[in-house]
């Protein structure tokens, strides 16, 4: 059985302005059909850069990259897990 869906993925770890760390794994989900299209439209969001990566973007960037993936027909997840704390070189997460 193969999947109709594509996924694209991305984490990260936020504490500016919160009270403990917390993590933040986040999906977009498209009809597997239309990823080449979608793929496309994102790597034109690139402007030169190698990845699309939004610490390397000015807020001009940002705005036209949000504009756009609001645009897409797909589905967003975001999931927010905290409370978080250090352990050595890695960060665990509490059940």
């Amino acid at each position: 059985m193969t999947c109709p869906l594509h996924a694209w993925g991305d984490e990260s770890i936020r504490s500016h302005g919160l009270d403990a760390p917390a993590y933040l794994p986040r999906a977009s989900l498209i009809d597997v059909d239309q990823a080449d299209r979608v793929r496309d439209q994102l790597r034109r969001l690139r402007a030169g850069a190698r990845k699309l990566h939004w610490y390397d973007m000015n807020e001009r960037h940002r705005r036209q990259v949000i504009d756009q993936v609001r645009r897409l027909d797909a589905g967003h997840l975001i999931v927010i897990d905290s409370p978080m704390r250090s352990a050595g070189t890695s960060i665990e997460i509490d059940p």
